[in-house]
């Protein structure tokens, strides 16, 4: 199981901005791409990250999880 930079990165996007077309738009890629990115990344993790509703997107209590080590690791990266 090899999680990408890009999933995570993609997944912080859509918590941060409430939906996947703003994060989408955020980081330069398709609506599809991110949609894929995620998809690809529940199914590695084996669980639900997002929980999709009419009025936006919220974190799972597992994507919450994993929202927070994502976070801590894109701030690794950068220092």
């Amino acid at each position: 199981m090899d999680i990408t930079l890009k999933e995570i990165n993609c997944l912080l996007k859509i918590i941060d901005s409430g939906s996947f077309s703003a994060a989408a738009d955020e980081i330069n890629l398709s609506q599809p791409t991110i949609s894929n990115h995620i998809a690809n990344l529940e199914k590695k993790l084996n669980i639900t990250l997002l929980l999709r509703k009419r009025d936006g997107v919220r974190p799972s209590p597992a994507g919450k999880i994993v929202y927070r080590s994502g976070n801590t690791i894109e701030t690794r990266l950068k220092n």
